[in-house]
């Protein structure tokens, strides 16, 4: 899925001193995926541009553009998601 949204696996620098590098932006999960029947569906993906941020202030250039969400795609906090997660439970167990 992040090949698909074009979210990078990981990142590659390069070191003032000519060195190279990369580094991951997760293992086996870098994409975590939730939805609610009926309604939003969501992304969980690591924070790139802190990861970008990190090496830059450490004196690396990072290859390429900073990945950016595509049309459609809203921007939440973590305890949003769980707020509305815990709402349609909430419903769904009111309704049983």
């Amino acid at each position: 899925p992040c090949t698909a949204i074009g979210y990078p696996h990981s990142l590659s620098y390069s070191s003032p001193n000519g060195g190279h590098g990369v580094t991951s932006l997760g293992f086996f999960e870098t994409m975590q995926i939730g939805w609610i029947a009926g309604g939003p569906f969501y992304v969980s993906l690591p924070d790139e541009m802190l990861k970008r941020q990190e090496l830059e202030e450490r004196g690396h250039t990072v290859e390429g553009e900073p990945w950016q969400p595509l049309p459609g795609m809203v921007e939440i906090l973590k305890e949003e998601m769980d707020l509305d997660f815990a709402r349609a439970k909430l419903a769904q167990a009111g309704a049983a």
